[in-house]
Parts: C-alpha cells; sequence; structure tokens
C-alpha cells in the first residue's frame, strides 16, 4: 500500500508541475485513465509524468484549434 500512496503522490507532484508551469488541470478521461494505471501498477511514476505530459500537450493543441 506505501508504494500506491507514493504513486499517487508523485503523479500529485507531477500535476502540481503543470500548475505552476500555468496549465490548469484538464481531469479528462484520459487524465483519469493515466491516474488509474499509475494505482494499479500497471505504469511507473516516471511513465505516468510522460503520459502526463503528452495529455496535456494533446489537450493544448486539441483546444487551441476551438
Amino acid at each position: 500500500m506505501k508504494d500506491k500512496e507514493l504513486w499517487i503522490q508523485a503523479f500529485e507532484e507531477a500535476e502540481n508541475a503543470f500548475r505552476e508551469a500555468g496549465e490548469t488541470p484538464s481531469f479528462t478521461a484520459g487524465y483519469e485513465q493515466i491516474k488509474a494505471k499509475l494505482i494499479e501498477g500497471i505504469i511507473s511514476p516516471d511513465e505516468a509524468e510522460k503520459e502526463l505530459a503528452q495529455h496535456h500537450a494533446e489537450y493544448r493543441e486539441n483546444f487551441s484549434r476551438g
């Protein structure tokens, strides 16, 4: 259980880094899927951070298109 708590903490820290950079967390289905995979131990915190960065990049691109 301790590992999952640390992974969730790492995910939240990555998300906070996006907030500090001026990004607003989207809490879209993609975001929730990444978080679920992390909680279930399917991906590591590093992989979650990479997927989160990709998710934000895709979200920004789609949002800018209108």
